[in-house]
């Protein structure tokens, strides 16, 4: 996936980059007209070596941004939810590993009525990758 998308709405553009501290990639959004500075959307990392946002993907409506890191566990890959506009912070998807590391993997992605969460992951047993689901406790809108 690109490091830089534009809300469905294109109203905010959410980029990767490793603005604060060199080589700790994290994930930022702001108004694409450019009334706010960017803000920072993940668990802040500071200078943490080996800790980054991996890669992100708006939801079709482009009102959240499920993002996957390592920001908690250098052994982990998690995968998170956050409201474009940073108006609370992320919230974890995955269930907290109960041994050593697992991997959220590359595939992940959300239902068409963005209320769901699919992923790839080894979160049960190590190295038996298996697809999980995640409620993304949005309000839909309509029928």
């Amino acid at each position: 996936p690109p490091m830089i998308q534009i809300s469905a709405d294109s109203s905010r553009v959410v980029f990767m980059a490793d603005r604060d501290f060199d080589e700790v990639v994290e994930l930022y959004s702001a108004p694409l007209d450019g009334s706010a500075p960017a803000r920072e959307l993940n668990v802040s990392l500071g200078s943490a070596l080996y800790r980054d946002v991996l890669d992100f993907r708006l939801t079709h409506d482009g009102e959240h941004i499920l993002y996957r890191s390592n920001e908690l566990r250098v052994v982990s890959q998690d995968l998170w939810l956050v409201p474009t506009d940073g108006s609370r912070p992320p919230r974890a998807l995955n269930q907290p590993a109960l041994f050593g590391g697992f991997q959220v993997g590359e595939r992940y992605w959300t239902s068409p009525r963005d209320d769901l969460a699919f992923y790839l992951s080894d979160e049960d047993h190590d190295g038996d990758v298996q697809i999980y689901a995640a409620p993304l406790g949005k309000q839909r809108r309509g029928p």
